[in-house]
């Protein structure tokens, strides 16, 4: 009995995933949406795993493998993409590419030491109100491949889109105080966040490279004409510039990820950041 049990969960649990949509997405807060949206009907995976760097990361063979087999591709524009894109679209010639930034507002980069230079910002879901967007553009997709599921895509995104609101809105009273601030951040992956809530993002890297010496020197200048607080790095780059500038400024220093799978926490967590290192020029 125990034997026959055992062959039927095996059995079950394949035909299950058998039955599951499979969907790739370029970064793991998109894979958090895209999960919670799909449930159990949806299986989902992150090319670019927590913790690795967006900017160079080059998918593994046994990605590609998976990946060769994918239904859906929600992309968002980040650096690997522009190397991977065409070939990921080679291998897999009837998957369906989806993109996250469609229709919502573009948020550009402001660089330190290079007045007037702007970059395309990609990273689309640090605003609860575009995860919001993307959670609607997944719901769509899902509906299309998948309308047996119907019911439970359109109640998971509903749950969704109401914790997600509901943590909008308590951002945006923790932020109110400090609306118009300048921060500071070594890689510019909170735009959308500082968009939302009228802050202002001044970038020290440009395009994955650090300033040289004449460059760290204007990036100095400009933090201390703006008066800025804080500065904010991430896990997936090197802080050692970014030290550098805090110890300088004698600024609070804040680690941050924006490429963190829980979405959710990660804007919390950065809300919270900002609030508390800033708190002391509002009082």
């Amino acid at each position: 009995m125990r034997f026959l049990t055992a062959a039927s969960l095996l059995i079950f649990s394949h035909f299950l995933h058998a039955e599951q949509l499979s969907l790739f997405v370029s970064v793991p807060p998109l894979q958090y949406l895209a999960a919670e949206v799909g449930g159990e009907a949806v299986s989902v995976e992150s090319i670019v795993p927590p913790g690795h760097n967006p900017v160079n990361y080059d998918p593994t063979p046994k990605q590609l493998q998976r990946f060769s087999d994918a239904d859906i591709y929600l992309r968002s524009g980040v650096p690997f993409e522009q190397v991977w894109m065409l070939r990921l679209e080679a291998l897999n010639p009837r998957m369906l590419v989806v993109d996250a930034r469609s229709n919502l507002p573009v948020a550009s980069v402001v660089h330190a030491h290079s007045a007037g230079e702007q970059d395309l910002d990609p990273h689309v879901w640090t605003s609860p109100l575009n995860a919001i967007a993307i959670s609607r553009k997944i719901l769509q997709v899902l509906l299309k491949m998948a309308p047996q599921h119907e019911q439970q895509f359109r109640l998971n995104q509903q749950q969704l889109e109401q914790h997600l609101e509901k943590l909008h809105h308590a951002i945006e009273e923790q932020l109110r105080p400090f609306a118009g601030a300048t921060f500071l951040v070594f890689h510019p992956a909170w735009g959308y966040f500082a968009q939302t809530y009228g802050l202002r993002q001044v970038a020290i890297e440009h395009q994955g490279k650090e300033p040289g010496p004449k460059q760290l020197v204007s990036v100095i200048e400009t933090a201390r004409q703006q008066q800025i607080a804080f500065l904010l790095v991430q896990q997936q780059f090197s802080g050692n510039t970014a030290k550098v500038v805090a110890a300088e400024l004698g600024v609070v220093l804040i680690r941050t990820d924006p490429l963190a799978y829980d979405l959710s926490a990660s804007l919390q967590q950065i809300a919270t950041a900002i609030a508390g290192a800033s708190g002391s020029d509002h009082e």
